[in-house]
């Protein structure tokens, strides 16, 4: 047999393995009540589908098949069914029985070698199991299978265990010093520890509890007895938290010893396990426990980080003293790379405690580092020492650490105007070409067989060069490497030019790519839907989305924005001036959209997708910014109420909503309210002293929408300029709104007001109060709203409304479709602006702007107009006039005209002499005056087509002459054909143009029904039911045949919707489906040649 202890020792030593120990929960009793021979408790295992045990009794039935995995011929109903483990699923098992009728099930484990296992059944059955399923050991089985040839045997089923023996279950483990014991066969319990391809195919095991009383390697060893044995040693204070140190199966398996031995690093008073399953064999044997005062040595390497240090001429040392030699001994450390680590080594007796110093110099007082607290300890000489007790025979190579910290060198930025520069790359000094290789280029990589930037003179921000991106670039995949950074606050920036026709893509990689997978943070795609337009996808939960649209410039170079804050999960994107998108950083995914969330930012990779990309980058910068403090950023917001507040000098980059300004507008100063009413919320910075700009949005932080911005609305100080800022938001109870100032022109510290009133919103004054108005004319008498949207059009140009513009709203909904003018051309002698949206008044960018107007007026500059809007019926317009370059007074006007259908009207005037001066029309759509009406073709039907806007009912009459009013005669035919007190004809106008029946003047019916004899018609015809839902029903029974009987039925619109022959006619009856024609009032036309009568029904 070989000496383990050497080879055990230096594989394993003390470095405690990543798995902690679970015995098993799920330890029942099976209770056999009868027959007393073989009565008494049985343990055995719950499987994880079944339900708690409740104390279940009954007779055990031996299923039929054996295995359970089909329907048994024998009857389970209302018994313990016993099956064989094996052939199929346990839930399968579980199953059957439970449809067979069975109480409980207990299933018999199928291992005669090992005949005291049994395991947690697993599986998902197909239904929910009800009752109790439980795994007996075999040897258990046997017995209650041998008894059942003699009779019944009765079960009952408890979740209580058999109380463990000695040395069973971590709990009554047997303590134990130095010297040879005895194990005990190995066959109750199921006290075993799980742990996955470790400690597994075990049920039992006996369990030993060793307390050093010195630090000494100590072996546990049966190696030369008889058994298969599997020994591991586990250490914790108690069993409720066991770690695993070491284990082994086999001495020396070559040479046919398969008992075990392994050895461990013992530290005096620490409790430790020692651990005998039956993984392979459960009979008894001997052990033996030994302990070796003697320790070895171990290599122990020192290493200091000097980067925020300047080294002592002398060079640098560690100091440092051991619980077996305390006298202070002092290395040399040497930096041979010259990274900034200074390193040296030494050999230090195993589990001495060791407390170390670093000194800048040589070992004097005031050379030493002042070790902090929180990983220091006190020491006789007055200052703190590094505490480690060495472990690992191995040795151990301390971590870096830097001098007079507890981690690593972090250089503290905290001054905005002075970050952290990592990289500023104007792309001058590099030869035109591939980047790569380059001198001074090691910021650039290359996805994994993928090429890097190009450098080129055919465009340039700055200077003679930038990088290009293109298809023509072979296999271009370029990446701008920012180090993996798992902390802090970093920007990235850099120009970026796409020519028009070109798009551009680039996207964030969360670590490094390899070259079968990425690992996207963010994807950016600039053009895909036509030039100057932008968005994002990004991956909030894990699962793409894309981001609102937004604008960049072609053929003309603007700026991008990568903002990164590890430490707070935030992300924020701006591309020209404008913040487009902010989202939780750490979310992400790899290949196929599948999850991979990872707080670490590793790169930018710049890709061609195909010969459409091209484009340029310019300019790079990658720094390390400050943390984001208090107020600085959205996520960092001061919760606010009512009153005044100071903004202090701002001095980060927490804007960013519009960059344009004197002073860069990335610098903000952030707040929130939540009002707990609605009312109105208004912010001034009136008198405070600072030229601002103030913002309020509402949403979160991930998807901020702008309500309103200003820039000068009022005095600096009284008298003063007009440079501070006032703006008002309608708000509701309850939301939580944010109120940003940035620097769109200075960084000065002052107070503003936040104002919440619950008085109702001035009419006019706001988007949600517009004054209502149909066609005509209106005035603005001054302009007092301080909501403006103006577009938006946010900036700090004269081009810009939005900051600098009161305002005035009105609101038009048409009832029909047309188109609408607005105009103050004739009302206005001074510079009007317009605009006109719809949508809702919830944000600026919730409104769409359809028409707006500057001067636009012939012949004049100043008033404004739009005009021939399309417009929808039941769609509001919403109009807004602004101030931004007069405040005088105007008058304005809205006309409307609805879209029109072309309606031909028909009379025949075969009964009437016509009236020398002709035939006319008048009706509600003239007003009631005579239109004119023609007789082409000599028939005598007289027609006029009149334009009548759609969806309108019209009444009119024909007219004999220029006052030959008709009176129109409604008890011929049945039909009444006339509405009010004038006796007008009247029609509803849809969306088509429609030519009306021919109506015979003064009656409702045409004119060869006006003599007709309609006597057997009327009398021999009933129509039922009236109203009608689903059948319409035309029952006739003439005195005499009718020879031409025709059944019509007309809409209220007076188109044909039904006909049917009937011909030679007596009697009989019509049944018809109703529910073929929409709801409404409809005329029913019985005819006989020149005999009608029309009868009105109305169809539900």
């Amino acid at each position: 047999m070989k000496n383990c202890y050497l080879s055990k020792l230096w594989a394993l030593a003390i470095a405690l393995l990543a798995w902690t120990a679970t015995t098993n929960a799920q330890i029942v009793k099976i209770t056999v009540n009868d027959p007393a021979g073989i009565a008494g408790d049985y343990q055995a295992l719950q499987a994880a589908f079944s339900p708690a045990l409740t104390g279940t009794t009954g007779d055990v039935v031996y299923a039929d098949p054996a295995n359970g995995c089909t329907a048994p011929v024998n009857s389970l109903t209302g018994s313990v069914a016993m099956m064989d483990r094996g052939v199929c699923g346990f839930a399968i098992k579980a199953v059957i029985a439970q449809q067979a009728g069975a109480i409980a099930v207990i299933v018999c484990n199928n291992t005669p070698d090992f005949p005291h296992k049994a395991i947690v059944m697993g599986g998902t059955p197909t239904e929910t199991i009800n009752i109790p399923v439980v795994m007996l050991s075999y040897a258990a089985c046997e017995v209650i299978k041998a008894e059942l040839a003699n009779g019944p045997v009765n079960v009952s089923f408890s979740p209580d265990p058999i109380p463990p023996g000695g040395g069973e279950v971590c709990a009554t483990a047997i303590p134990i010093g130095p010297g040879t014991h005895t194990v005990d066969e190995i066959n109750a319990g199921f006290g075993a520890v799980f742990i996955s391809g470790v400690l597994d195919n075990n049920s039992n095991a006996k369990w030993y509890s060793y307390t050093p009383t010195v630090n000494n390697i100590a072996t546990v060893s049966s190696c030369g007895q008889p058994v298969d044995s599997r020994v591991a040693v586990i250490s914790g204070a108690d069993c409720a938290s066991l770690t695993l140190v070491n284990l082994n199966d086999d001495c020396d398996p070559d040479n046919g010893d398969f008992a075990s031995e392994v050895s461990f690093l013992a530290v005096a008073g620490q409790q430790y396990f020692i651990y005998w399953d039956d993984r392979w064999d459960h009979n008894g044997f001997e052990f033996t426990l030994s302990e070796n005062t003697t320790l070895p040595e171990a290599l122990v390497t020192f290493n200091v980080d000097m980067a925020l240090e300047t080294v002592s001429p002398d060079g640098v040392r560690v100091a440092y003293g051991t619980s077996s030699n305390p006298t202070l001994t002092e290395i040399i450390l040497a930096d041979p790379d010259a990274d900034g680590v200074y390193s040296g080594s030494a050999n230090i007796t195993l589990l001495d405690t060791v407390g170390y110093v670093f000194v800048n110099g040589l070992v004097t007082a005031g050379n030493q580092e002042s070790v902090p607290n929180d990983c220091g300890v006190p020491s006789i000489f007055g200052f703190n020492f590094r505490p480690f007790i060495v472990f690992d025979p191995a040795g151990t190579n301390l971590p870096s650490v830097c001098f007079s910290s507890c981690g690593d060198c972090i250089f503290v930025v905290d001054d905005c105007a002075d970050p952290f520069i990592i990289i500023a790359d104007d792309a001058e000094g590099y030869t035109a070409g591939p980047v790569i290789g380059q001198p001074g280029a090691d910021h650039f990589g290359v996805w994994p067989g993928g090429a890097g930037f190009d450098v080129t003179s055919e465009q340039a921000a700055s200077g003679a060069n930038s990088f290009k991106v293109s298809s023509t670039i072979t296999g271009q995949d370029a990446l701008l490497l920012f180090g993996d950074k798992t902390q802090d606050h970093y920007v990235a920036r850099w120009d970026m030019y796409i020519a028009t026709g070109k798009r551009a893509y680039f996207n964030v990689q969360h670590q490094a790519p390899t070259a079968s997978a990425g690992f996207w943070a963010m994807d950016a795609f600039l053009g895909d839907e036509g030039d100057g337009t932008g968005y994002l996808t990004i991956y909030p939960d894990n699962v793409a989305a894309e981001t609102p649209r937004f604008s960049y410039p072609n053929d003309t170079w603007f700026e991008v924005y990568l903002f990164v804050d590890l430490d707070n999960d935030e992300a924020r994107l701006i591309v020209d001036e404008t913040t487009v998108a902010a989202w939780k950083f750490s979310d992400g995914v790899t290949n196929g959209g599948a999850a991979s969330p990872l707080n670490q930012l590793n790169s930018i990779d710049f890709y061609p997708r195909d010969a459409n990309d091209e484009y340029y980058i310019d300019n790079i910068d990658y720094w390390q910014i400050p943390d984001a403090g208090v107020g600085q950023y959205c996520y960092t917001a001061v919760d606010i109420q009512p009153g005044v507040h100071s903004v202090p000098e701002l001095s980060c980059f927490g804007g960013g909503y519009d960059l344009g300004g004197g002073d860069g507008a990335e610098k903000g100063y952030w707040f929130t309210y939540t009002p707990t009413q609605d009312g109105v919320l208004s912010i001034s910075s009136c008198g405070g002293g600072g030229d601002t700009r103030g913002w309020i949005f509402q949403g979160e932080c991930h998807g901020l929408e702008v309500m309103g911005v200003n820039d000068d609305m009022c005095e600096l100080a009284a008298g003063g300029d007009a440079y501070a800022s006032y703006r008002e938001a309608i708000v509701q109870a309850g939301v939580t709104y944010y109120i940003m100032w940035d620097n769109a022109w200075e960084t000065t510290g002052f107070d503003f007001e936040l104002a919440f009133s619950t008085d109702a919103p001035a009419e006019g004054d706001f988007c949600q109060t517009a004054v209502a108005v149909t066609p005509g004319e209106y005035s603005v008498e001054e302009f007092t709203g301080d909501a403006s949207v103006a577009g938006p059009t946010i900036g700090t140009s004269t081009l810009s409304e939005t900051p600098y513009a009161q305002s005035e709203w009105f609101s038009f909904t048409p009832t029909s479709n047309g188109t609408m003018t607005i105009t103050s051309c004739n009302g206005a002698g001074s510079d009007t602006r317009l605009w006109v949206y719809t949508g809702n008044c919830g944000s600026l960018n919730s409104l769409t702007v359809v028409a707006e107007s500057d001067d636009d007026c012939a012949g004049t500059a100043g008033p404004s107009q739009v005009v021939d809007v399309p417009v929808t019926a039941g769609t509001t317009y919403l109009i807004e006039w602004n101030d931004r370059f007069s405040e005088d007074a105007f008058l304005w006007e809205l006309i409307f005209n609805p879209l029109s259908v072309d309606v031909t009207f028909q009379v025949d005037m075969a009964l009437t002499t016509v009236d020398p001066s002709g035939v006319f029309l008048a009706g509600s759509f003239s007003d009631f005056q005579n239109l004119p009406m023609s007789d082409g073709n000599g028939d005598g039907v007289y027609t006029a087509t009149v334009a009548i806007p759609e969806n309108t009912t019209v009444t009119y009459k024909f007219k004999n002459g220029t006052d030959g009013w008709e009176t129109v005669n409604t008890t011929v035919g049945g039909v009444n054909c006339t509405t009010g007190g004038f006796g007008d004809r009247f029609y509803n106008t849809t969306t088509t143009d429609v030519t009306l029946p021919v109506v015979c003047f003064a009656y409702c019916v045409a004119c060869n029904v006006v003599d007709a004899d309609e006597v057997t018609l009327r009398n021999g015809v009933k129509i039922f039911p009236n109203p009608a839902n689903d059948v319409l029903n035309i029952r006739y029974d003439f005195s005499e045949t009718v020879q031409q009987f025709n059944i019509r039925i007309y809409n209220a619109q007076g188109a044909l919707v039904y006909d049917r022959y009937m011909g030679q006619s007596l009697n009989g009856a019509v049944e018809i489906d109703s529910r073929q024609f929409p709801a409404g009032a409809y005329m029913i036309q019985l005819m006989d040649g020149a005999s009608q009568v029309t009868r009105k029904v109305i169809i539900e």
